[in-house]
């Protein structure tokens, strides 16, 4: 065996200088499965609220605009949005999207 000699003892060991030698058959003390996959859902779970409810507004959006004119003015935008936000099933059909979104990144990091 090689640890037979304290210099080959020396070299394969862990120690403090990361810089010229580093262990890397080692895996790094935070890397164990569920600390990866709770990893991993906090980014999906940070993705999705913020990505989802954007995509769902920008959908809404488009669907307004192919019934209404696109604002000019500010008050117009107000108007506009605010008639967006009250479009029928808005606010269920995005409480569906983000539970099938959760779902999703739960399998989708699990696997």
């Amino acid at each position: 065996m090689y640890h037979e000699f304290s210099e080959e003892r020396r070299i394969h060991q862990p120690y403090v200088d990361g810089w010229q030698r580093m262990s890397f058959w080692k895996p790094p003390m935070d890397n164990y499965g569920s600390a990866n996959w709770r990893r991993g859902l906090y980014a999906g779970m940070c993705g999705l609220a913020v990505v989802e409810p954007i995509r769902h507004f920008a959908s809404h959006v488009t669907i307004m605009n192919h019934f209404y004119e696109w604002p000019r003015t500010r008050s117009e935008y107000n108007i506009f949005f605010k008639e967006v936000f009250r479009m029928p099933d808005f606010w269920s059909e995005l409480s569906k999207k983000m539970v099938f979104g959760t779902v999703a990144i739960g399998g989708s990091t699990a696997v």
